[in-house]
């Protein structure tokens, strides 16, 4: 698996809202951080050749953690590595964690899920432009931290929620994949990195 980054991107916007004094951003900001690493490695082991991950995706909008493009297809991912009871219903995000004396509180959990949408749309508006249409792009929120347990209910929007253990079933390392569709994924591929060059 071919892998390309954009570290420098997070730093930048970490030390800015440290600067600000937006701690809620910050602590998301390092929650997704932190997450990153352990989902690469389990690319790593999921993934040979024929993959490429482009981390720290740039949209216009911000960033997608990660597009995955693969023989099986297109996955982008908003990877989270948040604790604790997190409910999804029906758009609206809920994170419940245990104090240190057993009180239970809110965490600071957003909106994952509307976050990466808006960058699939970017992206696939951006592989648009570059005639690259027609490509499905599999969206997944991914919550690394093994302390996450989740509760899924409602429409999720064409955005899987997921914890790590389930990525292959997402993924679908050895799936399938037509001519057509490799095309698109080579054509994808090449946008991308073109998109990273400008961006």
């Amino acid at each position: 698996m071919k892998e390309v980054q954009i570290s420098e991107y997070f730093a930048d916007m970490l030390r800015e809202c440290e600067q600000r004094g937006k701690e809620s951003m910050a602590d998301s900001i390092v929650a997704g951080i932190d997450g990153e690493p352990i989902f690469r490695q389990e690319l790593r082991e999921l993934l040979g050749n024929g993959w490429t991950a482009f981390c720290n995706q740039p949209t216009g909008h911000g960033d997608i953690d990660c597009v995955l493009v693969g023989p099986s297809g297109l996955f982008a991912f908003e990877i989270k590595h948040h604790w604790g009871l997190i409910i999804y219903q029906n758009g609206r995000w809920l994170q419940l964690k245990v104090g240190a004396h057993g009180k239970p509180y809110r965490g600071s959990l957003k909106n994952p899920s509307l976050q990466l949408l808006a960058g699939v749309r970017s992206l696939k508006e951006r592989l648009a432009e570059n005639e690259v249409k027609d490509v499905w792009v599999e969206a997944a929120v991914i919550f690394t931290h093994p302390d996450a347990r989740l509760i899924v209910r409602g429409d999720t929007a064409h955005v899987r929620i997921i914890k790590l253990d389930e990525l292959a079933d997402v993924i679908r390392p050895d799936g399938p994949g037509n001519e057509k569709a490799q095309r698109a994924v080579q054509q994808a591929i090449e946008q991308i990195e073109s998109i990273r060059m400008t961006a």
